[in-house]
This record gives C-alpha cells, sequence and structure tokens, in this order.
C-alpha cells in the first residue's frame, strides 16, 4: 500500500468519526476519532501501516469500554444540575447579606450559599423577602416579594379592566342591536295599521260609489 495513502485515510477517519460525533453525542464516534490521532502520529514516525492499523482498533476500543461509561455519567450529571437550578426560579428566601450599588448580596437555598442582585441594583436589605426570579450562571437575580405582588396585582387589575371594556362593548352592541329591532318592529306595525287602514277604507268607497248612483237614478 502506498504511503501517503494511510496519511488521507487517517484524516478522512478522524474527520468522519467526529462529524458523527457531533451529530449523535452518543459517546462513541469521539474513541475512534482518538484512535485516528494516534495512528496518524505513528504515521508521522514512519511506522508500518499494518502497526497503524492495529493500533487504531485497539485505542479505540479500549478508550469505548473503558471511558464512554464514565462520560456519560459526567454528561447526565451536568444535565440534572441545569435543571436544578432552573427548579431555583420562583423560589422565595431571606437575604443574608444586604444588596447595594456596585455589592452583591447572598441567598441561602438549602445547604448553599449563592450570590444574588436585582435587575436594576436595587438596593436590598438583609433579611429582605425576596423571590427568585432567574438564574445568571452562579448569580441569582431576586426582587422583593411586596414588588412581585404589586406586579401582580398589576397584571390581574389590567386584565380585569380589559374584560370589563369588552362586556361593556359587548353589551353596547347588544343594546344598540335591539333597538335596531325595536325600530323595525314599530315600523312594520305602523305599515300594517297603514295597510289595514286603506283596506277598510276601499269598501266604503265603494259603498259611497252604488250609492250616489242610486240616488241619481231616482232622481232622473
Amino acid at each position: 500500500m502506498d504511503v501517503i495513502v494511510m496519511l488521507y485515510i487517517w484524516i478522512a477517519v478522524i474527520c468522519i468519526a467526529a462529524l458523527v460525533e457531533a451529530f449523535t453525542m452518543q459517546m462513541v464516534s469521539i474513541w475512534f476519532v482518538a484512535g485516528g490521532i494516534v495512528s496518524l502520529i505513528l504515521y508521522f514516525c514512519e511506522v508500518s501501516y499494518e502497526i497503524q492499523i492495529i493500533v487504531f482498533i485497539a485505542v479505540s476500543i479500549i478508550l469505548l469500554i473503558s471511558l464512554r461509561k464514565l462520560c456519560l455519567k459526567f454528561l447526565l450529571k451536568n444535565t440534572d444540575e441545569k435543571t436544578n437550578i432552573d427548579s431555583l426560579i420562583g423560589k422565595e428566601a431571606k437575604l443574608l447579606k444586604s444588596i447595594s450599588l456596585g455589592e452583591l448580596g447572598e441567598v441561602k437555598l438549602g445547604d448553599v450559599v449563592w450570590t444574588a442582585t436585582t435587575k436594576d441594583e436595587t438596593p436590598l436589605s438583609a433579611g429582605t423577602l425576596i423571590k427568585i426570579v432567574q438564574v445568571q450562571g452562579n448569580k441569582l437575580i431576586v426582587q422583593p416579594i411586596e414588588s412581585t405582588n404589586k406586579t401582580e396585582q398589576s397584571e390581574t387589575s389590567a386584565k380585569g379592566k380589559e374584560e370589563e371594556k369588552t362586556a361593556g362593548e359587548i353589551q353596547a352592541t347588544e343594546q344598540e342591536e335591539a333597538t335596531e329591532k325595536q325600530v323595525e318592529t314599530q315600523i312594520d306595525e305602523a305599515n300594517s295599521e297603514q295597510s289595514a287602514k286603506e283596506e277598510t277604507a276601499q269598501p266604503k268607497t265603494k259603498a259611497q260609489k252604488s250609492n250616489s248612483k242610486s240616488k241619481s237614478k231616482k232622481s232622473n
């Protein structure tokens, strides 16, 4: 086998294994990257390609068997920690150390003491009841509970006003429709009465005409 071919083979193995690992994230192909790197080093040391292949297979399998489980546990542990950090949002606690301009406070949750600050660096004294609204790295963004309650109350009142406004608009629309129906009904009744009067007047007119004719005949 041409010696230069092994160079391209190991480069291809490293690139392909790295791409597969990047898409799968199963801690399998990454060890073949390591085996390919070791074999590439042996290539530059002018070791025979048979030994390069044997070392590639041996290194890849040994690393896969010995390190994959440990790495997966580490990754799962980090995922659990992220989930636990997200669960801190919404919890209430007391400030151990005051928050002042340019100085972080402290909050104790369980057995862990966290650094804390407010969004706008509003000063808060130690002992203030706070609510955690955000987590930034190892720092908690907190808000005094009274301020949180005021915000919730204002949001609730705003929603109530919107609902009242909507209900008022619906009621006004219903009243307008009822008024229009009432006017239409009155117009229909007036038209019916007018047509009834006209129908009653027509027989009388005919009777008057016949009477006038009979009188004219008698006079003749």
